[in-house]
């Protein structure tokens, strides 16, 4: 699946007016909402879980939730909050209910020989990618909660004050599960691919 297009990110007049239409039970107008909202809820999805498969079946769970309660959705409120909530919920819940011993330190120190070693000259986007490999691998040992804010800050660079709103706890909650998340991946990184320290140092 894509990435994200920012063209899809809005709380516009218009999209009020599909959300309208959708709890009036108009299905066109449902399905119009879900191919807008589709790519970040899979990437947020697939993120925070490192399991495309699984960030599939999240994705779509969201959107059936979505539809059973949109009708439920109160004017006023912020609509992504509420959406991203339940993708958040979601992926925490999988991460829960998954069984561990994917991504251990085994993993992390196989991974370590395979990568090549950074030059000079490395494209941005290839060193990106391999930080996201190594994220995928060290992440699978964080807590969900601070796996999840560590996705949406970092990744997808919600405030803190959003993160708060998203997940239902308090903002110094919020800083305590990202430093300590933060703390982890960057002693592990220290540890198994030092390497790439530097770059994110600049960070």
């Amino acid at each position: 699946m894509d990435k994200p297009d920012k063209r899809w990110e809005v709380s516009s007049e218009e999209e009020e007016l599909l959300i309208k239409r959708c709890q009036r039970g108009d299905w066109q107008a449902f399905e119009e909402l879900v191919e807008r909202k589709r790519q970040r809820i899979f990437w947020i999805a697939y993120q925070i879980t490192g399991d495309e498969d699984g960030a599939l079946d999240i994705t779509q769970e969201t959107f059936i939730k979505l539809w059973q309660r949109i009708g439920r959705f109160q004017r006023g409120r912020k609509f992504n909050t509420w959406l991203y909530r339940m993708v958040v919920n979601g992926s925490i819940d999988y991460l829960r209910n998954k069984k561990r011993g994917a991504g251990g330190v085994s993993a992390v120190e196989g991974m370590a020989e395979e990568l090549p070693s950074i030059q000079p000259d490395a494209e941005k986007k290839l060193l990106i990618k391999e930080l996201q490999a190594i994220f995928n691998c060290l992440a699978s040992r964080l807590p969900p909660k601070q796996r999840a804010a560590f996705v949406l800050k970092e990744i997808h660079g919600f405030s803190i004050r959003e993160i708060a709103k998203i997940m239902r706890a308090t903002q110094s909650t919020i800083r305590n599960n990202l430093w300590l998340a933060k703390k982890f991946l960057r002693e592990q990184i220290e540890r198994h691919f030092p390497e790439y320290i530097t770059w994110i140092n600049r960070k």
